[in-house]
This record gives C-alpha cells, sequence and structure tokens, in this order.
C-alpha cells in the first residue's frame, strides 16, 4: 500500500561512540548520516578533554509501502521501547549507559503503523521536569538513564496522531502576517515574558523574596512555570513575547532544547500564538544563536522567524516586523522584533553591552508599510540608551539598579520610533527595573519605554527585595489607547503600576 504522505518511521536505533581531539575535533568510530543523529552528548561532557569520548544515538528512517511480517527486524518499525524484558521473544537489547531497553519491531503498512502507535522521531532530554509539547511527543518516564552525579536524561518519543496535523501544518506555514478574528479585532492582549532562565533540571533560586516564602525547598523554574500558568488563566492574552534570556545557557550545556521546551510548554498546552528575541545568556548553552533560531521556529504555536538580514549573521536573528491584520486584512498592530546581541564588538571604544545596529532599524523600517492607522510596539532585550537619559520622564515603576544600555548612542526613539510610529518599546535585561518612561519625539509626540521586569527564579535579583513581574499589554483598536500594567507573583489578582497611553 503506498503511503500517500509520506511518513517515515524508525527502522533502527544504536550508539555510536565518537573521540573528541584537540586538533581533529570528533572522530566517529562509526559512519553516520549527519541528519540522522541526535547530537545530544549522553555522557555529558561540559568541557571537552583529550581521550573523552561521547555517545550518540543514531536512528534509521524506512519507507513501508508493503504489509509483510518477516522473522526477523529488518526493514520493520520500531513500534516499542520496554525498560524490562517483553514477553514477545522478538525483540532487541540497546544499552544506554547504565540502562538496558529493549526494543520490539513489527512489519506494516503506513495505514496500521499510523494507527498502531509506531515511532515516527525520538530525541533525548535532560532533567527530571524535561516536558516535550511538540505534536505527538510523549516523553517516557519509565526510561531513565545516566550517572547519578548528573542530569537524568529521558527518551522522547513521536507516534503520528490524527488530531496533530492541523498544528503540524500551522508550524511549517510561517508568515509575517497574523490574522485577527472576532473579538481579537477589538482588543488584544500580549504578555511579556522577560527573562525567566530556565535551566535544565528544576532549577536553583537566586535571591528569593520574600525569604519566608522560599525557606524549605526553591526549584526556581517549577515557581517560575507556576507564576506564569497563574498570569495566563488570569489575563488569558491572545499572545506572548518572550523578550529575551528564556534559558540561562550555561545550565542548558547539556541541551538547550531542553530548556526552551519547558519555556513553550504551558502556551502549547492553551494554544497561544508566541514569538521570542533571544537575551545574551540564551546561546550560552548546547545550542548557538542560529541553532537556537530554527529550533524555535520549528515550535508548536511559535511565530519565531528564523531570518538574517541579506544574509547578514552579525546582524543577529529574528529581525523582523509582525503584523496583525483585520479581516479586511487592514493593519492593526505591528510588533517590531529586534536582536540586541550581546557584548560590545568594540570594547576599547564602547566597553559594556552591543547594541542594536542602524541597518536593523533601515531594514525593518524599508519592510514597513508605514500604515499610519496601526499601533506599534517595539521589543528587544538589552535596554535603549534613553532609559539612562535624564531627559525621560519616568511616570511609573521603580528605578531599582543602573541601566546597563549600549554606550553607543545614535538615537533610536527620536529616529526610528518616530519614522516607524512605533509608540512603546519593551525590553528586559534589568531584572529589577520595571518603570516606564515617556519621551518627547522629534515630531513633539508621546513615545513611551518600558522594562518587563525580571518574571523568574532562576534569574538574579536582591537590591532589597524584588517579587518577580510579568508585564501586559493590553491594547484596543476601537480607542487607540495602550493600557499596560504588571502582575506579581503571589499577588498575582493585583494590577500593579496601571498605564494608559494614547495613540
Amino acid at each position: 500500500m503506498t503511503n500517500k504522505q509520506n511518513f517515515q518511521y524508525i527502522s533502527d536505533l544504536h550508539t555510536i561512540t565518537c573521540l573528541i581531539l584537540p586538533s581533529l575535533g570528533e572522530v566517529c568510530l562509526n559512519n553516520y548520516s549527519e541528519e540522522n543523529i541526535i547530537k545530544k552528548d549522553l555522557n555529558q561532557n561540559k568541557f571537552k578533554y583529550k581521550n573523552s569520548y561521547k555517545k550518540y544515538f543514531q536512528f534509521g528512517f524506512s519507507k513501508y509501502i508493503i504489509i509483510k511480517r518477516l522473522k526477523t527486524t529488518d526493514d520493520a518499525v520500531l513500534e516499542h521501547i520496554w525498560s524490562e524484558k517483553p514477553k514477545n521473544e522478538n525483540y532487541k537489547t540497546l544499552t544506554l549507559l547504565n540502562e538496558t531497553l529493549y526494543l520490539t519491531y513489527n512489519h506494516m503498512d503506513t495505514s496500521k503503523a499510523i494507527t498502531s502507535g509506531a515511532y515516527m522521531n525520538i530525541d533525548v532530554l535532560f532533567g527530571e521536569s524535561c516536558v516535550d509539547p511538540r505534536p505527538g511527543y510523549e516523553v517516557l518516564r519509565d526510561i531513565v538513564f545516566g550517572e547519578e552525579d548528573k542530569q537524568p536524561m529521558y527518551l522522547s518519543v513521536q507516534k503520528k496522531n490524527e488530531h496533530d496535523d492541523e498544528v503540524m501544518k500551522k508550524s511549517k506555514e510561517k508568515n509575517n502576517i497574523i490574522p485577527l478574528k472576532g473579538k481579537e479585532q477589538k482588543q488584544f492582549k500580549v504578555l511579556q515574558i522577560a527573562d525567566i532562565h530556565y535551566a535544565v533540571g528544576k532549577g536553583k533560586c537566586r535571591d528569593p523574596f520574600p525569604e519566608e516564602n522560599f525557606a524549605q525547598k526553591c526549584e526556581a523554574d517549577l515557581l517560575t512555570n507556576e507564576f506564569i500558568d497563574k498570569v495566563l488563566d488570569i489575563e488569558k492574552p491572545n499572545f506572548v513575547v518572550f523578550s529575551g534570556d528564556q534559558i540561562m545557557g550555561d545550565l542548558c550545556t547539556e541541551d538547550s532544547a531542553s530548556c526552551l521546551l519547558k519555556v513553550v510548554d504551558s502556551l502549547v498546552k492553551r494554544k497561544i500564538n508566541y514569538t521570542l528575541i533571544w537575551g545574551n545568556h540564551d546561546d550560552e548553552g548546547s545550542l548557538n544563536r542560529e541553532e537556537l533560531s530554527k529550533f524555535a521556529e520549528t515550535l508548536p504555536y511559535s511565530c519565531y522567524q528564523h531570518n538574517t538580514l541579506n544574509g547578514e549573521k552579525k546582524l543577529g536573528f529574528g529581525n523582523t516586523i509582525l503584523e496583525f491584520q483585520n479581516e479586511e486584512e487592514q493593519s492593526l498592530m505591528k510588533l517590531f522584533m529586534l536582536d540586541s546581541h550581546k557584548y560590545s564588538l568594540k570594547p576599547k571604544i564602547y566597553p559594556g553591552y552591543d547594541w542594536i545596529k542602524e541597518e536593523q532599524w533601515e531594514y525593518l523600517s524599508k519592510m514597513n508599510d508605514d500604515d499610519e492607522d496601526s499601533i506599534n510596539l517595539a521589543f528587544y532585550h538589552i535596554p535603549l540608551p534613553e532609559y539612562k537619559d535624564q531627559a525621560l520622564d519616568i511616570v511609573n515603576g521603580q528605578y531599582r539598579e543602573g541601566v546597563t544600555a549600549p554606550k553607543y548612542d545614535y538615537g533610536t526613539v527620536k529616529e526610528f520610533f518616530t519614522k516607524n510610529n512605533i509608540l512603546l518599546g519593551l525590553c528586559g535585561h534589568d531584572h529589577v527595573n520595571d518603570y516606564c518612561g515617556r519621551i518627547i519625539d522629534s515630531e513633539n509626540k508621546e513615545r513611551y519605554i518600558c522594562y518587563g521586569g525580571g518574571g523568574g527564579m532562576g534569574g538574579y535579583a536582591g537590591y532589597g527585595g524584588y517579587e518577580r513581574r510579568l508585564r501586559i499589554i493590553n491594547v484596543n483598536f476601537e480607542k487607540n489607547i495602550i493600557e499596560t500594567y504588571k502582575r506579581v507573583m503571589g499577588n498575582e489578582k493585583v494590577k500593579l503600576d496601571e498605564l494608559i497611553i494614547s495613540k
């Protein structure tokens, strides 16, 4: 029977060993196809010493077009992975470090493979709090492997599920225009989640406050996730923006993907669209900025677009404009998403943090169709120099710590906010600052810039006591206003520092 949908199923699973050499890099003892290797180090070597070894999973895919049961497992579909020896004698064993697994196979056509739950894909996730919200994936909790002093590892397997077809299709159909329907055309709510600093595992709390609330056991990611869940259930946002440092890279060296899957899990469960920009810590784990971008683009309900400006990687990733249109295809709102990079590439002249390049703004300015009726917002991780400008009129919130804006200043707000009619800019990075400020631009119009406020227990706080918070941006298209405020961990039902911004 022909497989019209052209699905691929796993036909084999084994391990290979690679030798890491300082001069040659990795030398693997077996040949493998790059697209079929799960490049996740089972030995969890954070530092690549000479003569250390790495083990990877490798699996082969086969397309099954006939119904035939063979006596061997050749060209058979991998149907199940068991932690204990199955009653069926037709199995193979796979040893993963300290764990022996039992693999059972079957011969079947593709239609039966779908209904029987044969494996389409497999991944390795790290940490006992790992989750996998991707369509059709399930973490096999009964199979745990790894050394005692390292993060536990789990297999996550993907099976074909007809219910997941729509999600899988939407994940592949990415563009920068997001259609709004019904009440969304009158009022649209965006939740900004800043600096949650997820890690592999449960995470460790930094500067918990009030301390008495976290005296016994403080598991950062679990607490942060509970907080986000509460705000999602109270606010029911239409869209979410992660404004950088979603993950703490140096605490995700085993697997950045495991960390990012935890970040988006609550949104996928609620079918909420979202996007991301990168901070200065996201790419310090197992995946670099480009690899993170490619992965983020594939996630369910993600509106993130992995793109470079004219192929220039030095200008960062994910620079784009997300345009929200009504049913008449009129632009109601635009989100300018900008990569603010990491550390200055000219530290002797401009020490500290890097800055959004003029070329990025110029590219988005050309991309912008200059629709005067839309309400425009900008998101970036590192604050603009205007956040520390003495001329900034702080209208609410707290200025608790020094602003770590770049030293290089070309007047972003007065030039590019004005040029693109951006009413509000939002950042993260400085965790305990959560203020909003007003600037009068070159056309004598009011522009606003705000901090999101650090939301994660895994990121620093302190400064006399700081409670984690998230910012809500409620856009009313009928009244042409933005209402923004925050929700605080432990007191989520109260709106903090409400501000009305008129277009």
